[in-house]
């Protein structure tokens, strides 16, 4: 993603049919290019249409994601279902950043 916006340009809605299995542990892998070494990076996190709520969002810094790797960002445990989607989203700062990279996004069923 380019950093000349904040739209939160990578989504990945949750299927309907989780909503049966428990509480999932969320997770996104991400990375950018990082132009300055402070400051932020990008945000991340977990809205609810339904509700019309965030149940959660990270700022995260170029302190911690401006080495160029990918990062795991552990966003909690949550009651999934329909309707909810993880969000990631550059920040306008082209000046301190290049890029933002999305590699994955997974879930963990918790027993």
């Amino acid at each position: 993603m380019t950093t000349n916006h904040n739209n939160w340009a990578t989504q990945y809605p949750i299927p309907g049919d989780l909503t049966t299995l428990g509480k999932w542990h969320c997770y996104v892998v991400a990375r950018c290019d990082a132009k300055a070494k402070t400051g932020p990076a990008f945000q991340l996190g977990l809205y609810d249409t339904k509700a019309a709520a965030g149940l959660t969002s990270v700022t995260e810094t170029l302190e911690h994601a401006g080495d160029g790797e990918y990062h795991t960002y552990d966003l909690g445990v949550y009651d999934l279902r329909g309707g909810m989607y993880l969000w990631l989203a550059p920040m306008i700062n082209a000046d301190a950043v290049g890029g933002v990279y999305t590699d994955r996004i997974f879930l963990v069923r918790e027993k």
